[in-house]
């Protein structure tokens, strides 16, 4: 029997007939591979795979009928069959003979009516009776029934009772099944397939590999395991994403037993702390921010920079830099979009794109980074290209391809898609109305004629990638290639994102593409490009990942990788591969649906197999490919709480564009330009300057394992699943994180630590010292801790409250960080007096309560003397003249109280005895209310310093500021000190710089302390800043004075406020006239000298009405 016939469906007159009228003969007499199947499939409206399964069921059957008959030795006369030397009559057989071939035609059956004996009468007989216990099969298999009118036997029954004659023969055959160690009639073994699997072509050929293996040729066994693979392909759910993400499994469970091969990580890398931005939409938006058109890399702003590295990120991830394909453009454009670019995952080469500036930008922009202690990192592609790239116009051979297309009712009508004359490229066209997704692209040479068919790139999640064509990787001159290509980028970029590495895994290049016989591919039609195990490893011999990583390591060891991968290989990509850093999904889906028991246990899993796994993970809350992180976690305290865990988690954390904006919008990688009108939330970027900027610029801190450890939260229901505690630090910069991922209260402690493998022996998990000891906090350093939040909420605790571990009550999705752990010395036991008074009670400065409790008569004192409102009154009323008694009498109280002070602050410091009479004439504040009557009566531009000390309506008067400064500064001479700085260090030194602070009620009353402070630091310098543009162009500019000055940022400028202005320079203006005053010069020009810094208050006032309030141009004028 010819291998063609086996391959034949079993068909009757009719539909043979149908097939020649369309010109599909050749189709009845044989299937030869699954091309011709879907061809078959087309004309029947089936399935290909289905009518592969269905022509294989065919041919297993008959060739399974035909070895039985071989086995017994049967050989069919015209009217009898002989078997075992007997001869049983069986006169049906004549008429079964000339009818079966007439309802049923075939050339291989007509020989089987010839009366006589000939040889080919024989074998033509015995393939009749096959094909006849074929039918019958086929007519009883209820999977069958869809292929009913192909072979129905209605034409036949009508004229022969064929079901009798097959039962005939049974009964005949049934003596010699001993013979053959057979326990069933043929009938009922051939029939078994469909009685294990009765509804499903593919789970009878299962059956049959298994069960009727040995009877049937080695090459259809082969061939049934492929058309098996190939229905499960094309049946394969096409998800629009990479799907859930399973538990991942360590040791040998995911390959990854042999030992571990970790690239080392340069110094640089640890603390490493990514933000993606996509190219042409960051561009865009800068446009908008800065208010001038910004088109290239070397334009982006020093300012975004700065105030990138301010926020704490060391790196960007440039999307989309590279040349784009342009067929991937015209795309996008036809498809709706007619400004769309090409998706920066089509290339064409990689070359920085002309409209980005090119490689010169790029070579600009990253020096400028580098001062910023910014790195930069880019994407390589390597799984494929665009359609119509270089390398497919220059070597199409690279490319995964067939000659015809895989599927025969694939059609390429649409417009050439490539821009050279000697090629056309054209997508399928049932990407153009929507109604497929085909697999290929065809690939036209003008020149010679030769049309190919090129797979499009593929993960087998999704749809495939239409834009793209897939690379070979079983080519050695592909893999070397793209290995030069990478080196070549490595030496360019400090770190490089390689884009969906997992598939070119071997494992699951060879699952997408190359699978084994019987193994399902990922990619549909790719089944029938089967592969055994000894051709793949020869030919794709070694992890292409692993070689280029070894690469990397000896020519560029400067640069970091990064390999998106899921489908549990990321413990495998870095463990074994060598890759220094890997995608982990799971941080985003896990905590997002907050299936926190999943998650703990990951990282848990991972502490007791290897930890240095943790370390090399990418955590993010969103990426590219996924909805933005708000969109996701929202923007309240499960965002905080989630990202508090991304800054502090080992590992590298990943920030997406526009995360920290709290923008919405999914930029798609052919954007050129956000869609949404979407400003940046302000207060949501404040938020994370007050509790994620602090974390990623200590990043260094955290983000190694060593020091890591994990904890669970122990409630009174046992372990609290939603809550993730951990520490991390050196010695002496320890630091704890707990957050509780659930809208729900919890209360429990923290105390024993997680099972930890150590770094010299994998897998092999030990106890941890419990929270006190990790933290460092030993009893014998002292009897008291301290600690803080990273809010500044100070906690002081007795060592024996953390006995059992430290309690703590969590709301819903609270998270807290704590840090600058420390024991205390109390010798003295003032700590003990203190922990006493605070009862657990949390402050914001231990260190100043302690001062409070050690010196608070010191500190009553201090309030008394500037108490604010007291102050404020004596403002209105010294310049009075004559005085009233009752300021006269307030002035007397106020040096007395000075004099006290002074009195109890030279006991408390051991200073020696005054110099000066206490209170005396030559006081500040005993010269004070002459001077105000006079400048009240001066005019302009002396009137203007009364204006200052008196205030106006809108403005609030600065005498309260000046009025403390004096009194401090008499201080100061009293206790003979030799300037304000000395006095002010001497009240810090005892707190009274926060009673001076607590002093104040309003707003306006910490102005006032504010500024009085200020002017405790004026006086020491040899010029002052009322009169030198440098130094107060110093004060202007010193972060401290910002928010006085009402700093503020817009449009990539700074303005500050006319208020603000008007307190700085006011305050001191004032000071300087009065320095003067007191001054021997005063004697002889008492005018002259504050007519000149009353007239430099006036310029300043007006030259800032003048710019507008910009900072720069106010400073580039002064």
């Amino acid at each position: 029997m010819s291998r063609r016939f086996h391959k034949k469906l079993l068909l009757n007159r009719r539909s043979q007939q149908q097939l020649q009228g369309v010109g599909l003969a050749e189709l009845g007499r044989g299937l030869d591979d699954i091309n011709a199947a879907r061809r078959f499939g087309l004309w029947h409206k089936k399935p290909g795979a289905e009518v592969y399964l269905f022509a294989l069921l065919n041919s297993a059957t008959r060739l399974t009928a035909l070895h039985y008959f071989s086995r017994l030795g049967l050989h069919p006369a015209a009217d009898q069959v002989k078997l075992a030397g007997k001869s049983h009559g069986v006169p049906e057989l004549t008429g079964i003979y000339r009818l079966f071939p007439e309802c049923y035609p075939s050339r291989e059956l007509e020989q089987a009516k010839q009366q006589g004996e000939p040889p080919s009468g024989k074998a033509s007989r015995l393939q009749l009776l096959a094909e006849l216990y074929l039918l019958e099969c086929l007519s009883e298999n209820q999977a069958a029934q869809s292929f009913r009118s192909l072979f129905d036997d209605a034409e036949l029954c009508e004229q022969f009772d064929y079901h009798a004659l097959i039962a005939k023969l049974d009964s005949v055959m049934q003596p010699g099944l001993g013979a053959i160690r057979a326990e069933k009639k043929l009938s009922e073994l051939l029939q078994s397939p469909a009685q294990a699997a009765p509804a499903d072509l593919a789970g009878q050929i299962a059956y049959i590999v298994k069960h009727w293996a040995s009877w049937l040729p080695a090459e259809l066994i082969v061939e049934l395991q492929v058309a098996r693979a190939i229905s499960l392909e094309e049946n394969q759910p096409r998800l629009s994403g990479p799907g859930p993400a399973p538990m991942p499994r360590f040791g040998s469970e995911d390959g990854s037993d042999s030992p571990a091969a970790f690239s080392a990580d340069i110094d640089w890398m640890s603390s490493a702390v990514l933000l993606a931005k996509s190219i042409y939409v960051w561009l865009d938006q800068l446009s908008s921010r800065y208010q001038r058109s910004i088109t290239t890399l070397a334009e982006i702003p020093e300012e975004e920079l700065a105030r990138l590295a301010h926020w704490g990120f060391n790196a960007i991830w440039l999307i989309g830099i590279w040349e784009r394909s342009s067929a991937s453009r015209k795309i996008k454009q036809l498809c709706g979009n007619p400004e769309a670019e090409a998706s920066a995952y089509a290339l064409y080469a990689y070359r920085v794109a002309t409209d980005l500036g090119g490689d010169g930008a790029l070579a600009e922009l990253e020096a400028r980074c580098r001062r910023h202690g910014i790195r930069l990192a880019c994407d390589v592609v390597p799984n494929h290209t665009g359609i119509d790239s270089e390398w497919v116009l220059q070597h199409p051979d690279w490319f995964l391809q067939a000659e015809s297309p895989p599927y025969p009712d694939y059609r390429f009508n649409g417009p050439d898609l490539c821009h050279a004359d000697s090629v056309s490229i054209r997508i399928e066209d049932g990407y153009w109305d929507h109604s497929d997704a085909a697999v290929v692209c065809e690939y036209h040479d003008q020149h010679t004629g030769r049309r190919r068919y090129i797979y499009h790139g593929n993960d087998g999640t999704h749809m495939p990638w239409n834009d793209t064509a897939q690379l070979n990787f079983l080519l050695p001159e592909v893999r070397q290639a793209m290995s030069d290509l990478i080196v070549n980028i490595a030496r360019r970029f400090s770190m490089i994102r390689f884009d969906a590495a997992m598939t070119l895994a071997r494992k699951h290049f060879r699952r997408l593409w190359f699978p084994p016989p019987g193994g399902s591919a990922g990619v549909p039609s790719r089944s029938a490009f089967w592969m055994s195990d000894a051709d793949f490893a020869q030919a794709f011999p070694v992890e292409f990942w692993r070689e280029v990583v070894d690469r990397i390591n000896r020519e560029v060891p400067d640069t970091l990788l990064i390999a998106e991968a899921f489908w549990l290989m990321e413990s495998y990509f870095v463990r074994n591969l060598g890759m220094h850093r890997v995608y982990n999904s799971a941080f985003m889906n896990l905590l997002k649906r907050e299936e926190n028991a999943k998650y703990r246990k990951i990282l848990k899993d991972i502490l007791a197999y290897n930890p240095e796994i943790m370390k090399r993970y990418v955590n993010f809350m969103n990426n590219p490919d996924e909805a933005t992180a708000v969109e996701q976690f929202g923007t309240g305290d499960k965002y905080f709480g989630v990202a508090t865990l991304l800054a502090t988690l080992p590992g590298l954390p990943m920030f997406g564009h526009g995360q920290i904006e709290g923008f919405r919008e999914k930029y798609g990688m052919e954007y050129r330009r956000a869609y949404w009108s979407e400003t940046p939330d302000s207060g949501f970027i404040v938020h994370h300057e007050r509790q994620v900027f602090p974390l990623l610029r200590r990043r260094r801190s955290f983000a190694g394992v060593e020091h890591f450890s994990m904890y669970d939260f122990i409630a009174d229901h046992g372990v609290d699943e939603n809550v993730f505690a951990y520490s991390n630090g050196p010695p002496g910069q320890k630091l704890l994180v707990v957050y509780n991922n659930s809208l729900n209260a919890t209360r429990g402690r923290l105390h024993h630590a997680a099972p930890k493998a150590s770094a010299e022996k994998e897998g092999t998990a030990h106890a941890m010292p419990v929270l006190r000891q990790e933290l460092d906090l030993n009893a014998e350093l002292g009897q008291f801790c301290r600690f803080r939040t990273l809010q500044g909420d100070e906690h002081l605790l007795h060592i024996d409250q953390l006995v059992n571990g430290l309690e703590m009550h969590l709301n819903g999705y609270e998270h807290q960080v704590f840090l600058d752990f420390r024991m205390l010395d109390d010798r003295d036991g003032a700590w003990l007096a203190l922990h006493q008074k605070l009862r657990g009670q949390t402050v914001d400065d231990l260190d100043r309560e302690l001062l409070r409790l050690r010196h608070q008569p010191l500190w009553q004192t201090l309030a008394g003397l500037l108490d604010p409102q007291r102050l404020h009154v004596l403002t209105g009323s010294l310049g009075a003249v004559p005085q009233p008694k009752p300021v006269r009498a307030t002035i007397k109280r106020l040096l007395g109280e000075l004099d006290a002070l002074a009195a109890e602050l030279r006991i408390a410091a051991n200073l020696p005895s005054p110099q000066l009479p206490p209170g005396g004439p030559d006081s500040f504040v005993a010269k004070l209310p002459g001077w105000l009557a006079g400048i009240a009566k001066a005019e302009m531009p002396e009137q203007l310093l009364s204006d200052m000390w008196q205030g106006k309506r809108d403005r609030h008067g600065l005498g309260p500021a000046l009025l403390s400064w004096l009194l401090l500064h008499d201080l100061g001479q009293q206790l003979g000190l030799e300037n304000d700085g000395q006095c002010l260090d001497l009240l810090r030194r005892f707190g009274l710089d926060f009673a001076w602070r607590e002093s104040a009620s309003s707003p306006a009353q910490t102005t006032d302390v504010f500024l009085g402070m200020l002017l405790m630091q004026t006086t020491a310098r040899p010029q002052h800043p009322a009169t030198s543009d440098e130094l107060f162009a110093e004060l202007f500019t010193d972060p401290q004075n910002a928010g006085l000055l009402g700093i503020n940022h817009h449009a990539g400028q700074s303005w500050f406020s006319r208020e603000g202005l008007a307190a700085l320079a006011g305050t001191v203006a004032l000071q300087a006239a009065l320095m003067h005053l007191a001054s021997p010069s005063s004697i002889e020009e008492p005018d002259s000298m504050a007519a000149l810094i009353a007239e430099r208050l006036r310029e300043r006032l007006a030259r800032a009405a003048a710019v507008g309030y910009r900072l720069d141009k106010f400073l580039h004028l002064e």
